[in-house]
């Protein structure tokens, strides 16, 4: 095997490690700590990406335009509680809300 054969080896095992641990990281779920609005947009971005999911696909799932859904990811301040719960349940996430300075046990994430 030459140099150049090896490097695109190694370097296409370190692509296929990296994208296996972001589908256990999905699978096993992540716990987030969501402390500023701003904060939200990503994570449910993320979850909707994981759950392969276009802006179209959960909009429709959930009554809303992909217009919305975009303006939810950038700007999720003008999200309603039952917009955010109806989200997270179709993307199979979940909000849990506990006192500062306690940890939900492993076991229950």
């Amino acid at each position: 095997m030459t140099h150049t054969n090896l490097w695109r080896c190694c370097a296409y095992e370190a692509l296929a490690r990296a994208a296996s641990k972001r589908r256990r990281t999905h699978a096993t779920g992540m716990k987030q700590k969501l402390s500023l609005p701003s904060q939200l947009g990503p994570i449910l971005r993320g979850a909707r990406k994981g759950a392969s999911l276009s802006q179209a696909e959960l909009g429709a799932r959930v009554g809303l335009s992909q217009k919305r859904v975009s303006s939810l990811e950038l700007e999720p301040s003008s999200m309603t509680v039952e917009q955010l719960l109806t989200i997270t349940a179709v993307l199979r996430v979940e909000v849990i809300l506990q006192n500062f300075g306690t940890d939900v046990p492993k076991g229950e994430w």
